[in-house]
């Protein structure tokens, strides 16, 4: 359920006593995760602290647009667990599951410094001590905002576009599920506080890599149709990366693109980084509830749209997930 004002004001009490906050979120971070972890940094920053935004891995090059005035911290480049020590509280965004926070997951179970989860995915676990938890709200970002609604805080520019790519991306540009009329109404306000949506849209759409389009064609050739015509699996091996010249961090989005065909009702994209481990996503129209799937992978998400990483190699691991949606 949505979190009333008095909920909201009561965990900004809390925060506002924060001098050095940590904020973290999940691996692979997209609009939503870096969009709200952005605004919440600046939120902070207005209240006079000096808070640390921690990421697990560069954000990919289509929201560096978002970074011009201040980067995010990389973990293992630009800032060790260690340095974690002198925080006095723990902001943890767009997740509730210690699988998507890995990197970390080991000093956030053995620190006592207060954490605090904010999150709109149904999976969750026991990892924070205060939960701003709205299963309903169409991204974190929209949590994000009507916190600071409720809290009377002012949003700066960087903020207001942070929050309004969240949002964005989150509902597929307004088109998916989610996208509920509080998700339009918050974007008329930040539309109305300066943001361009024809800009956004040309920085997060219209700036990709020739390689970028590339893998896109390089999937689509490897994609398999299961479960007469109602799955697509797309999996994308280390030599299909080499062949397209692009990278692992560059497959956002291609896992909707199987929805174009109207049988299909859910989308698999499995990539091979080499490292060990694949990483899954999952989508659904809603026949089949992807959050439930990478659960059992030991992931999660939502009903439409969920993740996990994987253990083994590409064949081993599409075998599995072969296995639990033919059933």
């Amino acid at each position: 359920m949505p979190l009333t004002h008095e909920e909201f004001r009561q965990v900004g009490a809390v925060v506002a006593n924060w001098k050095k906050p940590l904020l973290l979120t999940h691996e692979r971070s997209d609009g939503d995760a870096l969009g709200s972890m952005i605004a919440m940094r600046s939120i902070f920053q207005s209240l006079g602290a000096k808070p640390k935004a921690v990421t697990f891995e560069p954000p990919q090059p289509g929201y560096a647009f978002m970074l011009q005035d201040e980067p995010l911290l990389v973990l293992g480049r630009d800032i060790r667990l260690d340095d974690f020590d002198d925080v006095d509280g723990v902001l943890i965004l767009d997740t509730c599951t210690y699988g998507q926070l890995s990197p970390a997951a080991d000093w956030l179970r053995s620190t006592r410094v207060q954490k605090i989860a904010l999150d709109h995915h149904v999976t969750r676990d026991d990892l924070a001590d205060v939960y701003i938890v709205d299963e309903e709200a169409s991204a974190a970002c929209a949590i994000v905002y009507d916190w600071a609604v409720a809290c009377r805080q002012e949003l700066d520019s960087t903020a207001v576009r942070s929050l309004f790519v969240g949002i964005a991306t989150d509902t597929g540009w307004f088109r998916f599920s989610n996208c509920n009329a509080h998700a339009l109404e918050i974007a008329a306000d930040l539309v109305r506080r300066g943001v361009s949506p024809e800009s956004v849209y040309r920085h997060l759409y219209e700036t990709d890599p020739v390689e970028r389009l590339r893998l896109v064609g390089v999937a689509l050739n490897a994609m398999e149709i299961h479960c007469d015509e109602r799955l697509a699996l797309l999996p994308i091996s280390q030599e299909m990366f080499r062949q397209a010249g692009a990278t692992s961090d560059q497959t956002e989005g291609i896992v909707n693109e199987p929805f174009k065909i109207e049988s299909v009702q859910t989308s698999v994209l499995l990539a091979d980084a080499g490292d060990g481990v694949i990483k899954c996503s999952f989508r659904s129209k809603g026949a089949v509830d992807v959050a439930e799937l990478a659960g059992r992978f030991g992931g999660g998400g939502h009903r439409k749209a969920a993740g996990a990483r994987i253990s083994g190699t590409l064949d081993e691991v599409k075998a599995k997930v072969l296995a639990q949606l033919a059933t």
